[in-house]
């Protein structure tokens, strides 16, 4: 076992920042989840008893109540290959609810100001993961283009997927006004 101070980690590495959430389990009022962050060119794993209604309220989590320690084990990456099989039905369904479901993101953002979609927070990535869309702008102009050009295949419907949804498509938009604007001499 490993144990950091919360406190250090968010002045190093800007924790919370996982590489990987993974729910493990739901309980009635409680959902546990599998954490793998990266430092110091280690990974660790954390397992969080969270409370269902906190379940991504990670500074209350370590602060309050694992009372500023971030109580880990060094982990290794393992590549596997995983086939998931379902209906073609369900699959139709599915890209239907995707495509319903980035429709309604785009019209949200659209009505944001260029300051508040640079606000937005990236919800996927390793490399990029918990920085703002101004700051993946400002740094990896070309990870946008190469996301926005290679949209993720998803197999699940749920509210991550709907949050990475959101924050790649703020990202989006975000590069295409700024450079709308600069083509206007704005």
């Amino acid at each position: 076992m490993t144990i950091f101070n919360y406190e250090n980690l968010k002045e190093d590495i800007n924790f919370p920042c996982f590489i990987e959430e993974n729910i493990i389990k739901l309980d009635k009022d409680e959902c546990y989840k599998q954490l793998i962050f990266e430092y110091d060119n280690k990974y660790y794993e954390v397992v969080a008893e969270l409370e269902l209604s906190r379940h991504d309220d990670y500074d209350y989590y370590f602060s309050t109540v694992c009372q500023g320690k971030v109580i880990c084990q060094e982990v290794e990456k393992l590549e596997v290959n995983v086939q998931v099989w379902k209906s073609k039905q369900s699959m139709v369904e599915l890209e239907e609810q995707l495509k319903k479901m980035r429709k309604s993101i785009t019209k949200e953002l659209s009505n944001m100001s260029i300051p508040e979609l640079g606000n937005i927070i990236v919800q996927f990535g390793n490399k990029h993961k918990g920085k703002t869309v101004k700051q993946v702008y400002s740094e990896d102009k070309e990870f946008i283009v190469w996301t926005k050009n290679n949209p993720p295949v998803y197999n699940v419907f749920n509210k991550f997927v709907y949050e990475k949804e959101k924050s790649r498509l703020a990202m989006i938009i975000y590069m295409e006004s700024i450079e709308y604007l600069n083509f206007q001499g704005a």
